[in-house]
């Protein structure tokens, strides 16, 4: 990497520092992910608290501990890489004190075990979209089920990374390679192979089962459903409106954790794959590498952001305007509607009367 030198003056005299410039661009790209995230996790759960009672507790719990796990990483972990990468040796966190030692091994911790944390957050709502929308037991959708998965996806990332500050496999400190509070050495190769497959690995792998089942779940279906349409659709109109009106919200929130889920998983597995193959640590500080990384955290920080959007109003007005201004939008985002989740009053005659005389033929008949 280029470098460019300058000089400053320490307390204790003059002390040359060695400046890298495309670290300073990083530290520059960092603040505004940092500050997405940190707004859209506190819209979010602003939004989760006003909006409680649209969803189940369990879901909302879910949405809250992904938003708690992106805003302690973009609004403690982002900051302080911004401030080491601009600020870089001359930081205060690059300094050979104790205390700046044992700050910058907790930053390195609390980087990993964060962005980890948001991770397994995503696999806790696609388990939970399993076990309502699949199994359907209302025993796995608990608040203890929901509250032993909040508590895995921590515990998990937790453990994965807390053996460096016990300095078993690696250490956590400054590196002059990125210029941020990481992984200061590695010494245990397996350690290595292990926090890479459950970091990068492990929940993608659930993700992709969980929602692969929901897929298949909704296929079958939609199958059934396509072979006698009038039957059905009478059967959920006799079906109670609480009821409907469940299955509704429930269709709604495995559309959006999907959405955000793919989002994730965009962003996410390029990184995690590239650092599974590399093996030099110069290369995964390549510009190729810290691209890949700040794709990894922009992925991160806008999650909760994409929830607030797709669950409020904000998303109908953008359309709105859109089908507006655009010609063509109205085709993309259709007509407007009085309420997306109900049938026209039209289509409801129909079916009745469809099932009425399959059910009670005419006497004339």
């Amino acid at each position: 990497m280029p470098n460019t030198t300058a000089s400053l003056a320490s307390l204790a005299g003059n002390t040359t520092v060695t400046f890298s410039t495309p670290t300073e661009v990083f530290g520059i790209i960092t603040i505004p992910i940092s500050l997405v995230g940190t707004a859209g996790s506190i819209g979010c759960l602003g939004f989760i608290r006003t909006h409680a009672k649209q969803q189940s507790s369990s879901t909302n719990a879910l949405y809250i501990n992904l938003s708690i796990a992106t805003l302690l990483f973009c609004g403690i972990v982002c900051p302080v890489h911004a401030y080491t990468q601009l600020a870089q040796q001359a930081s205060s966190f690059a300094q050979p004190t104790y205390l700046a030692k044992s700050a910058c091994s907790f930053i390195g911790f609390f980087y990993f075990w964060t962005l980890t944390a948001s991770a397994y957050s995503h696999s806790a709502i696609a388990a939970n979209r399993l076990f309502i929308v699949v199994l359907q037991k209302s025993k796995l959708s608990s608040t203890s089920t929901t509250v032993f998965l909040i508590a895995a996806s921590w515990f998990i990332a937790g453990m994965t990374f807390m053996w460096p500050l016990l300095r078993l496999g690696g250490t956590y400190g400054f590196s002059t390679e990125s210029m941020k509070c990481t992984f200061s050495s590695l010494t245990s190769p397996e350690f290595v192979i292990s926090y890479k497959v459950l970091y990068g690995f492990v929940p993608v792998i659930i993700m992709v089962i969980c929602y692969a089942a929901v897929f298949c779940k909704v296929a079958i279906s939609s199958r059934k459903l396509r072979k006698n349409p009038a039957v059905n659709q009478a059967g959920a109109l006799l079906m109670p409106v609480n009821h409907r009106r469940q299955r509704n919200a429930e269709r709604k929130i495995t559309q959006i954790a999907f959405i955000t889920c793919v989002g994730f998983i965009v962003c996410y597995v390029p990184s995690a794959i590239f650092g599974f193959v590399v093996k030099a640590r110069a290369a995964l500080q390549s510009p190729m590498g810290m691209a890949l990384v700040f794709l990894m955290w922009i992925g991160c920080a806008a999650n909760p952001l994409l929830y607030t959007y797709l669950n409020s109003d904000l998303k109908k007005r953008v359309h709105d305007v859109l089908k507006r201004r655009l010609p063509f939008a109205e085709r993309v985002f259709g007509g407007s509607s009085t309420n997306g989740n109900s049938m026209s009053l039209t289509g409801v005659k129909r079916i009745t009367s469809t099932v009425s005389n399959k059910v009670h033929p005419s006497r004339d008949q």
